[in-house]
This record gives C-alpha cells, sequence and structure tokens, in this order.
C-alpha cells in the first residue's frame, strides 16, 4: 500500500468514527452532556407503546486491545430488562457521546440465552433513540425555549438490583422545542437538566403517520458491569 492509499483509507476510517456528529443539527442536541465509563441509564421510551431500555457504557482492554462499547437491553416498565435482547456495540470512536448522537459501529455481539452472536460486516450505526425519525437533518424553527420544572429520578441507584423504582422529584430544567420542515418529523421538544446524566430528562416527538414519541428518564447509576463478559477477540475467535 503506498503513502496516498494508506492517508485515504485513514481518512476513510475517520469519517464513519465520527459518525456522531450527523445528529446535531437542532442546537439543544449540541449542548448535551457526553456518556462517561461506568455510567448505566434507563429510559420509559416508545411510540405510543412504552418499553424500558438500559444503555451502558464500558471500556473493555485485553493484551490485544481497548475497546469503547455500549451496551443496550429492553424490556418492559417496572420490571427488570430481558437478558436475551442485550446487544453490545463496539464503537469506531475512542470517545463517549451525546444520547442524541450517532456512533458508528465496529461489530455488535449479542446475547440470546447462552448464544452469543457476532455482526461485524458493515454493521448500521448505533442510535441510542432506535428511531432515525428522531434525529433531524435541518436546525428546525425556534417555538419553545423556557425555563421549566421536570420530574427526574433523586439518586444513582445499583445497577444489580432487580427491580429498580426511584422516587423522582422535580427539578428546573430548559425546556426547548422547535418545528421542522420534514417528510416525517415535524417537533421536538426536551426537558433538560444537569440533575440527571446525559442531560435529557424528558422527551416528547410528533412523527408524522406515528403515535407520539415519548421518553423520560426512569433510574441511572455509576457502577455499569456488562452482561456480556466474552471479549470481541474471544467471540470472533469462537466464530472462525
Amino acid at each position: 500500500m503506498n503513502r496516498n492509499d494508506f492517508l485515504a483509507l485513514g481518512a476513510g476510517a475517520c469519517a464513519g468514527a465520527m459518525l456522531p456528529l450527523e445528529a446535531l443539527a437542532w442546537q439543544p442536541y449540541t449542548v448535551l452532556p457526553a456518556a462517561r465509563t461506568g455510567l448505566w441509564v434507563r429510559y420509559i421510551m416508545g411510540f405510543g407503546v412504552p418499553y424500558q431500555k438500559q444503555i451502558g457504557f464500558g471500556i473493555e482492554r485485553t493484551p490485544v486491545a481497548q475497546r469503547y462499547f455500549i451496551e443496550t437491553q429492553v424490556g418492559m416498565p417496572g420490571g427488570s430488562c430481558n437478558p436475551n435482547t442485550m446487544k453490545k456495540a463496539y464503537l469506531r470512536t475512542r470517545t463517549f457521546g451525546r444520547l442524541t448522537q450517532i456512533y458508528g459501529v465496529e461489530a455488535y455481539v449479542s446475547r440470546s440465552s447462552t448464544l452469543v452472536m457476532l455482526d461485524q460486516d458493515q454493521p448500521p450505526p448505533l442510535r441510542l433513540l432506535d428511531s432515525a425519525h428522531l434525529y433531524p437533518k435541518n436546525a428546525g424553527t425556534t417555538t419553545k425555549n423556557i425555563r421549566s420544572t421536570v420530574n427526574v429520578p433523586r439518586h444513582a441507584v445499583h445497577q444489580s438490583e432487580d427491580s429498580i423504582v426511584v422516587a423522582k422529584t422535580a427539578v428546573s430544567c430548559t425546556q426547548c422545542a422547535a418545528h421542522f420542515d420534514d417528510p416525517l418529523l415535524k417537533e421536538l421538544e426536551m426537558w433538560t437538566s444537569s440533575t440527571v446524566p446525559l442531560g435529557v430528562g424528558r422527551m416528547q416527538a410528533r412523527v408524522s403517520g406515528m403515535p407520539p414519541f415519548e421518553l423520560a428518564v426512569d433510574s441511572y447509576g455509576f457502577d455499569f458491569k456488562t452482561g456480556i463478559t466474552e471479549s470481541l477477540d474471544a467471540v470472533r475467535a469462537q466464530q472462525t
């Protein structure tokens, strides 16, 4: 490989790793705090039919590599997440971003019962909000930017608690909203507060042809431990 080919390849890899920057057209998305290692957050979210989603942020260190990953799992509100929905996304970046960012992914490792599966053949980008409709491609027209209050969990809890119930309290926040000139996404509204990790206490969206989207932070903690203990190198070795 000559020098020009090497530089072109490196530029392409960097572009893929910087996918998080794609989703930052709406200004309030740009000022949300980034995640940190060891953080986990549970949200109640969905279009019409709510579900619970837990998101955890970690770093996998082996003699071969150090990889940043985000692990997700889902379940019904009020209960535990289903371990068979566990999925670990190994990021192309070596940093964590905001709740609203899009991540380039090197590989996904998922678990179903005792089966561990690997997806590394052009894996799709990771969107923590799940729906591509919630990532505006233009800045929109601001319709609201006021001081308000939002109910958020009072304190951090331990991830090991089987069924986590945390009392909420009203805290001051910024309530911002915008209208979008988009075939599907019409309105976004967020209640942001530094009181909760990732900064989003509540979120609503109106998408054409779909029930309203709702998101609310349910609980969080700082002792995240992965549920998929096999390293990416070990999983790859098992697949060959």
